[in-house]
């Protein structure tokens, strides 16, 4: 059983990463080791992956940013089931994304914006229970 090193990129991240797989593993097998590499990632930014799906592209590495930018185009990617086998991604490319994790229909929050909408939501927590006490009060006055 030979191992593939690919050079993978995770929609919402900045950079590219290596992945270590089995040539006979499948595309589902790599989702789950991607998931795994990344899983703080995932975590932090809450990236909802099981929405996510594989394409094969062939993004030299310092091009990496339109992943950032535009993933609709993908650059003439492939999209991949996740039963096919990883060989369908075909020769291993020195510095060049071959691998592209995520999903062109979702919004990923661009990472100078995250603070920006994290404040946002405390905000919004903040103003439901105000308007929760509220509600409360104006109960606890109905029934006096």
């Amino acid at each position: 059983m030979s191992e593939v090193t690919l050079l993978c990129y995770l929609q919402g991240e900045k950079k590219p990463f290596n992945v270590v797989v089995n040539e006979t593993d499948t595309i589902e097998d790599l989702k789950q080791l991607i998931s795994y590499r990344m899983r703080k990632a995932i975590s932090e930014k809450n990236i909802v992956i099981n929405e996510f799906k594989i394409w094969k592209v062939s993004i030299p590495v310092d091009e990496a940013d339109i992943l950032q930018k535009d993933t609709s185009e993908l650059k003439g990617g492939e999209l991949l089931e996740d039963n096919q086998n990883v060989t369908s991604i075909g020769k291993v490319l020195n510095n060049y994304i071959q691998v592209f994790m995520g999903n062109p229909n979702s919004v990923i929050i661009p990472p100078n914006l995250e603070k920006v909408v994290q404040n946002m939501g405390e905000r919004i927590r903040e103003l439901e229970n105000k308007i929760q006490d509220l509600i409360n009060e104006t109960r606890g006055k109905d029934f006096a």
